[in-house]
């Protein structure tokens, strides 16, 4: 067996090994459970396996020395666990008796108190008054006990009649109006929410000042402001959400600041500290991830990335306000991930490291030093690069396999808000962006290419285009007469002019002579923007290496399609 063999069998057994292990944090290092049994300690600097693994895995592979079995090991560990960078090179493994069992159960000390002499024994009369004036004491103290929570009872029972939904619903909706730039006065849904009841609050309490004792107000405040969340939190979330809908830029996201990384981050890593105390498994803290996000305006698909992020910066205090560029763990500086190539898109949507069958992803710098991060297929053609911010999909097609590899790590879909951000290229073109070209240079060049073969496009006899209407609503089947006229240089695009010479009925496949005039409303249903978009369809595919944006945008396209209807 090849070195290379042995090492990719290692690295099966020990995913089989840990197959749905849950990880828990304790101090600065991580504990790795299977079955409830510990197996592995993952510290900032070292690891420790439990040494029945190494005895398992000896029995079935065979290596010529321990140095090269822990550095196969540490390469299998930084590949699913991540450890910080520096750390790598110097990481530790080390195999000891873990023994594979359970976390031991807390055990009470037991604390050995010396033993005193025994007290008298006491008459009965001594024992009768002992209980008498205990029972004294007794009646005493439920008696003000009894009085003090009258008064209290009657106080909170008046404040409850007050603090109904119904009425601290006006003073939600009238402390609303106090903010009419939530947008520009707010980060995200949770600040809103919380500034809003809290007005809401106060001016309820002011309204009925005779109620409670200044000494109170902070208590009574707690307890209305608590009510009100549970009531009212959601619906303002809702409102910011759809007031302010446009999602945070994605760059400046996750931009580290000079002080450490961007504060809706840190602000998530808190919500999941507290979400952590109920929830102990990588699933559960996806799920938190996914419900809060929106709440913070995060854009979707980045769960997985934020939950790497999380696990490799983690602070068992809660407090991320140290983190600082040089002691933050970014996961898209960290060793690819392996992973069937079914969830690529996963990695490539967060634009995390991975390995697939044939397919990888990872970060890498242009000779400008500019950080870009690329998918390849087998190694060699580079299917999908993402540069600031904007994402470049190759418009050639290679194998059936690549395509199917293009499919599963696309990195955006026709719903989401990147479709003005996505481009179509040319493997030549996108040798360019890795060269370092700007976006505006490679755009420049497809218009050249194009202007170049307007010659060749204007000689092209007339054209018939056979558009689908979809399912039958009565509009009849019908066929377009076109042409090139010209294509025209306007600020930086091009406006290709066509000409549209008739529109005729389509029967059995084939066009058939029609007296009808589409423009005269003749053609039922068949109205000249009806006839432009279909066109439009076609054409956006016959230019689709030099039209640039993949999706429809007229604001953000190399070319623009003029049409002119012929038709007398």
């Amino acid at each position: 067996m090849s070195e290379q063999e042995s090492n990719t069998l290692l690295h099966e057994i020990l995913d089989g090994i840990f197959d749905g292990y849950e990880m828990k944090y304790e101090g600065d290092g991580r504990n790795i459970y299977v079955g409830g049994n510990l197996f592995m300690i993952l510290n900032p600097t070292s690891s420790v396996i439990d040494k029945t693994i190494l005895e398992k895995i000896q029995n079935l592979l065979y290596y010529d020395n321990m140095s090269d079995f822990k550095d196969e090991v540490r390469r299998w560990i930084i590949d699913n666990f991540g450890i910080k960078k520096s750390s790598e090179p110097r990481y530790g493994i080390q195999f000891k008796n873990l023994l594979g069992t359970p976390e031991p159960p807390k055990v009470k000390k037991k604390i050995e108190r010396e033993r005193k002499p025994a007290m008298p024994k006491k008459t009965r009369e001594q024992l009768r008054k002992e209980r008498e004036g205990y029972s004294n004491y007794l009646k005493a103290q439920k008696e003000f006990e009894d009085q003090m929570n009258l008064q209290e009872s009657n106080d909170m029972q008046r404040l409850k009649r007050r603090v109904s939904y119904e009425n601290m619903e006006k003073f939600i909706q009238n402390a609303e109006i106090e903010f009419p730039t939530l947008c520009d006065d707010f980060d995200d849904a949770f600040e809103y929410a919380d500034a809003v009841i809290s007005r809401a609050v106060d001016d309820f309490l002011a309204s009925i000042d005779d109620f409670y004792e200044d000494d109170d107000y902070d208590d009574v405040y707690n307890t209305v402001f608590d009510l009100c969340r549970d009531w009212f939190a959601d619906g303002q979330m809702d409102i910011y959400m759809s007031t302010c809908e446009e999602e945070e830029d994605e760059d400046m996201m996750f931009e580290q600041t000079e002080m450490g990384i961007n504060s809706i981050v840190v602000k998530l890593f808190g919500l999941l500290n507290e979400e952590k105390k109920k929830k102990k498994t990588k699933k559960e803290l996806l799920e938190s991830i996914n419900k809060l996000a929106p709440y913070l305006n995060i854009p979707k698909g980045h769960e997985l990335y934020l939950l790497e992020l999380y696990s490799l910066n983690y602070r068992k205090d809660g407090d991320y306000s140290g983190l600082t560029k040089d002691n933050f763990v970014d996961p898209r500086d960290m060793r690819a991930k392996t992973t069937s190539n079914s969830k690529a898109n996963l990695y490539t949507i967060a634009q995390l490291p991975f390995k697939g069958s044939n397919l990888e992803g990872y970060w890498d710098k242009d000779r400008n030093g500019k950080k870009y991060y690329i998918v390849k297929s087998y190694g060699w053609y580079p299917v999908y690069i993402q540069r600031d911010g904007i994402w470049y999909e190759t418009v050639d097609r290679y194998s059936s396999s690549t395509s199917g590899q293009m499919y599963r790590s696309q990195p955006y879909d026709y719903s989401n808000k990147l479709n003005s951000k996505v481009y179509y290229l040319t493997q030549d073109e996108m040798d360019m962006i890795l060269r370092g070209l700007s976006h505006e240079e490679v755009m420049k060049s497809k218009r050249e290419k194009l202007k170049k073969l307007e010659p060749e496009l204007k000689a092209k006899k007339l054209t018939t285009d056979r558009p689908s209407l979809g399912w039958d609503d009565g509009t009849p089947n019908f066929n377009i007469k076109f042409k090139i006229n010209s294509i025209d240089e306007g600020d930086d695009k091009l406006i290709v002019n066509v000409d549209i010479y008739d529109v005729v009925r389509r029967v059995g496949g084939k066009g058939v002579p029609t007296p009808e005039n589409y423009l005269k409303g003749e053609l039922r249903d068949v109205t000249p923007k009806l006839v432009e978009d279909k066109l439009n369809q076609r054409l956006r595919t016959d230019f689709k290496k030099y039209i640039g944006s993949k999706y429809e945008n007229v604001e953000d396209t190399n070319i623009e399609f003029k049409f002119n209807h012929l038709k007398k």
